[in-house]
């Protein structure tokens, strides 16, 4: 039995799982009151155990939502667990009132009930389905063959089923009152449990578990600690893994979601408020919903995660349990909200640095000054940083491991006011010293392991104590990289001139990143791969990209894949930029700049690449390297295009351009889990 027993409330609890599970927490002695549409049914729930077992009679499909309220408010539950399924029978019409319209009135009974508001509620539990996506995006990248077939049969099977838990999944996703955590078993079998699961990413669908397991590792989740494995949605197998162990590391872990921002439910990542950095040695951070700035350092790791509330179109994809010899750092607690007068670094590391731009408890005022007051020993540092916004340059000379979040919405921004005085020709101030995010100092050796995760770099310009936003005052980069590799997840860069300069001997990665600027946004001389971007035009000037090539190797030059190119919501109302915005334009006679399958609005001009200007137009037939494949959208039709200029390229030959050919050998500073992991769309 437990010491601390729980009052659990069971929606649908007639179902086999939700039988198992009454049988299982009310031997631990848990009180169970369980919601059955019909009286005959409280003869098959459990007695005798060492808790007790209370039938509450009523039927899900025709009590409202106040109805439901009222049962919560009567019963006072710790734990509400949601079991209910029609499993795809009675019709389509009885399966979405059971799984997406029942589970939605219990989602909105927590919240007008007030239940999770009270000292004794831990949370919400949902059984959902492995599989459950959106049906009109394309499977995640990593099904194979096998779960290809699986997919289609069940969805063949019971696709109103699926359908059904898909919606609810998405409504919950986007609540924020009540914590939640979603369990999506496999296919369930009517065996014994083996007590052997495998709990998060396992990357198949052919597998199948015993529902005894499934209400083992609820039970297991019910009865962690309140505020710990909230907002998970993990995938549920047989495996290796014992359940308890595999549910605590879950938990030790924290909410550790990537999110595919194009395929799947709003959701809204609400746990996390304030900003964290971690330098420690070979340790795998997997924080809750963090926004993670990473930087390298010969003795270990540096992690700067930025506050977050994000909101995006994802697809949950989870870590896998199975960690092998890497450890992992829980800082949920550390970045969970501080109400009232609370302490900012409770649940934080011992010696953690705290930087807040109002808090009176806050040590620095800066991220650049906690950064420079990091001991280079080799131990582990922390800087834990606040919601707000930084108005300072931050360099970072110190690098990464891997580690996995994804956000899209980002509360913590790093911003700059400065740019380089062309008119002035005594200023010898490179576009490096006038950035807000310089990875690399420009020297021989930079960082070799560079990783930022949903942070925002903006350049803001003023003129006479006054913004100016309708036009540049001068090149004026938001990161600068330099002799290094750097890598870029969800994070945010916005300027006006010379957006992003990727230099001699660096290769970048950005994924599902968003680019503002004027004027050529991306520009350089390394190598550069935009793999799910956003290039916004805020106006059309130069170009899109402005590369310089390099003779002696052919790949240095600027990719961008699978990305969309539009005029920035924030751009100059001065003149319309319809056909107006060119793709590129050569820094040098040997540039190179690739476009696959990226989405074009009508901002993007007929002819696609312009040359560097008449004077000197730094083209050369037999040496400049432009093409495009794939482009869709209305600025996408490459029949105007100027060929002289650019290559249309065949299926095969873009084929064969690809990110491990672009970057060659080992890239270990790219995060390959969360490009491999999110599902394309």
């Amino acid at each position: 039995m437990t010491s601390n027993p729980l009052s659990i409330f069971i929606v649908g609890g007639h179902g086999k799982v939700a039988l198992s599970f009454t049988r299982q927490a009310a031997a631990r002695g848990h009180k169970i009151f369980s919601m059955i549409r019909q009286p005959e049914h409280a003869d098959d729930l459990p007695k005798g155990s060492s808790g007790s077992v209370e039938p509450v009679v009523a039927s899900l499909e025709q009590s409202s939502v106040a109805d439901i309220a009222s049962l919560f408010t009567k019963y006072a539950p710790s734990v509400i667990l949601f079991a209910a399924g029609a499993g795809g029978k009675g019709g389509p019409e009885r399966t979405k009132a059971v799984d997406e319209q029942g589970a939605i009135k219990v989602f909105d009974a927590i919240e007008q009930s007030g239940i999770a508001k009270s000292e004794q509620f831990r949370r919400f539990l949902l059984v959902s389905a492995v599989d459950v996506r959106d049906k009109n995006k394309p499977p995640p990248s990593w099904y194979q063959k096998p779960d290809l077939e699986r997919s289609e049969k069940t969805r063949n099977a019971i696709g109103a089923y699926m359908d059904a838990k898909y919606a609810a999944d998405k409504n919950l996703s986007g609540r924020t009152s009540f914590p939640w955590f979603v369990l999506r078993p496999g296919g369930l079998l009517d065996e014994p449990g083996t007590g052997k699961v495998a709990l998060g990413i396992h990357q198949s669908l052919v597998h199948s578990i015993p529902r005894e397991d499934v209400a083992a590792t609820l039970l297991e989740v019910a009865q962690l600690p309140k505020g710990q494995a909230d907002g998970l949605m993990l995938d549920l197998l047989s495996g290796d893994n014992d359940i308890p162990s595999s549910v605590r590391d879950a938990a030790e872990r924290g909410p550790a979601i990537q999110y595919d921002c194009a395929s799947y439910p709003t959701r809204l990542a609400r746990l996390a408020s304030v900003g964290f950095l971690q330098l420690s040695t070979g340790y795998r951070a997997e924080p809750t919903f963090p926004e993670m700035l990473r930087s390298s350092l010969s003795a270990g790791v540096c992690l700067v995660l930025a506050t977050l509330a994000a909101v995006c179109e994802a697809s949950p994809v989870f870590y896998s349990t199975k960690l092998g010899t890497r450890r992992t750092a829980h800082f949920a607690q550390c970045q969970a909200p501080k109400t009232g007068s609370g302490n900012p670094l409770a649940g934080c590391p011992s010696g953690t640095i705290f930087v807040s731009k109002t808090h009176p408890a806050a040590r620095f005022r800066t991220i650049s000054a906690a950064l420079s007051a990091l001991p280079d020993n080799g131990n582990t540092g922390t800087v834990l940083i606040d919601q707000g916004q930084y108005h300072e340059k931050v360099v970072v000379t110190r690098g990464v491991t891997p580690d996995i979040s994804s956000a899209n919405s980002n509360r913590v921004e790093v911003w700059q006011s400065s740019y380089v005085n062309q008119s002035d020709v005594t200023s010898v101030l490179h576009n490096c010293e006038a950035t807000v995010l310089g990875v690399g100092n420009g020297g021989a050796i930079g960082n070799s392991n560079f990783k930022a995760y949903n942070i925002d770099f903006a350049q803001r310009q003023f003129l006479n104590g006054q913004e100016v936003t309708e036009y540049q005052l001068g090149p004026a980069a938001a990161l600068c990289v330099q002799s290094s590799n750097a890598s870029f997840y969800g994070c945010g860069f916005s300027s006006y001139q010379d957006t992003i300069f990727v230099g001699r001997d660096s290769q970048a990665f950005f994924f599902k990143s968003i680019v503002k600027g004027m004027t050529d946004q991306l520009y350089g001389y390394g190598k550069a791969w935009f793999e799910k971007c956003k290039l916004l035009s805020r106006a059309c000037g130069g170009g899109i990209t402005a590369w310089r090539g390099d003779p002696t190797d052919p790949l240095v030059g600027v990719y961008i894949s699978n990305s969309i190119i539009a005029q920035s919501p924030d751009a100059s109302k001065a003149k319309s930029m319809v056909g107006r915005c060119h793709l590129g334009r050569p820094w040098n006679a040997y540039s190179h700049a690739v476009y696959l399958n990226t989405f074009m609005s009508n901002i993007v001009a007929d002819a696609g690449f312009r040359i560097w200007s008449q004077a000197t137009p730094n083209f050369d037939p037999k040496l400049t390297r432009f093409a495009e494949h794939g482009s869709s959208g209305p600025g996408g039709n490459t029949s105007g295009r100027d060929t002289e200029l650019e290559t249309i390229l065949s299926d095969a030959a873009a084929a064969k351009i690809t990110i491990h050919k672009v970057f060659g050998g080992s890239t270990p500073w790219i995060d390959l889990a969360t490009v491999k992991n999110s599902s394309s769309g």
